[in-house]
């Protein structure tokens, strides 16, 4: 997505001074081979593993926003696998298919992301 993330960066540059990103890429360097004016950024590989990847997002959270300390990637991933478990068994309950997550509505995914965290904090 070299497109999408020029205007992002542009965006950046010369409208938004606050703004931050995250640039992701499954290989460290990779992204020299088809982008060369993306030198300078703060590029982090995740391997493709997923793993990897959250605790890659963790950790730039935490360095972007300060403050408090987000929880360890692992407990992260482990939340986040937990999660998926209850989506599943929640989409079944009502007759929805797992396996087709992604057909729903974002917006309908994103209730149940919110369900699930309420209902997670008054355990």
């Amino acid at each position: 997505m070299p497109y999408e993330l020029g205007l992002d960066l542009g965006c950046r540059r010369f409208m938004l001074d606050d703004k931050k990103c995250l640039i992701l890429e499954e290989e460290k360097y990779r992204y020299k081979i088809v982008i060369s004016d993306i030198s300078g950024q703060d590029i982090s590989a995740h391997e493709n593993d997923p793993r990897q990847l959250v605790k890659e997002v963790r950790d730039w959270l935490y360095i972007v926003k300060g403050g408090r300390k987000p929880l360890a990637y692992t407990i992260i991933w482990d939340l986040y696998n937990e999660f998926l478990f209850d989506l599943d068994t929640d989409m079944r309950a009502e007759q929805m298919d797992p396996d087709q997550m992604w057909e729903i509505p974002f917006s309908e995914l994103i209730t149940f992301m919110k369900d699930w965290i309420k209902n997670k904090l008054r355990k």
